[in-house]
Parts: structure tokens; sequence; C-alpha cells
């Protein structure tokens, strides 16, 4: 499949992630839930890894690149944030090690799993 498609699918289910959070009102972000449909998919096989790998890791290598318009929006408005810069910083410090060991743990237990049933 080439990366087109796979970019594709990968927005369908983004897609679908944002309708499910409008359609219900809830409060967890659609491209959250999209992303959880992702791996709900992926984990009970409904959803094949081959079918977006190609594409992720094109996005996982560029993943800099894309929060590149996030962080100059920042920038554009540090002078609002004022007194409360340091609490942001100090919690988006914290935020950043909780991701990065959540995600590292997950990869673990991922690759892990593919292991034993491969083996």
């Amino acid at each position: 499949m080439t990366a087109l498609k796979q970019l594709g699918l990968i927005l369908l289910i983004l897609w679908a992630g944002q309708t499910i959070q409008r359609v219900f009102g809830l409060s967890l972000p659609g491209n959250v839930l999209g992303m959880l449909l992702l791996l709900l998919l992926l984990l009970t096989g409904i959803l094949p890894l081959k079918l977006v790998e190609r594409i992720s890791d094109v996005l996982l290598a560029h993943l800099t690149f894309l929060f590149l318009p996030t962080v100059v929006g920042i920038i554009t408005v540090a002078h609002l944030l004022g007194d409360n810069l340091v609490w942001l910083l100090l919690i988006l410090g914290v935020s950043l090690v909780v991701v990065m060991v959540t995600t590292g743990l997950t990869v673990q237990w991922l690759v892990r799993r593919r292991e034993r049933k491969e083996g």
C-alpha cells in the first residue's frame, strides 16, 4: 500500500475519532479518540500493522517538524503568559517526561508481545 493511501487511512481513523467526540459530546479530544481507535484496531488485528507501518515511520521521522507550528504559536503569545511562564514550563517538562516514559514502556510491552507471538 502506498504512503498516500496509508496516510488517508490514518486520517480516516482520525476523522472517525473526531466524529465520535462530536456526536457523543465527549470531553476527550477527537484526535485522542482517533489514536485510541487506531490502537484498538491494531491490537485486535482488525487493522494489520503493514497497512500503516510505512507512513508511521515517515511521520515519526519528521515528528519534530510537525511540532513547529505549535512552538511558533506559543512564541508569538509568550508575552501573554507573563507570570505563569515558569509554571507552564515546569508542567510541560513533567508532562514530557511522563509521555516519554509511558511511550517507552508501551513500545517495550508491544515488542515483547510481538516476540512472544512470533517465537
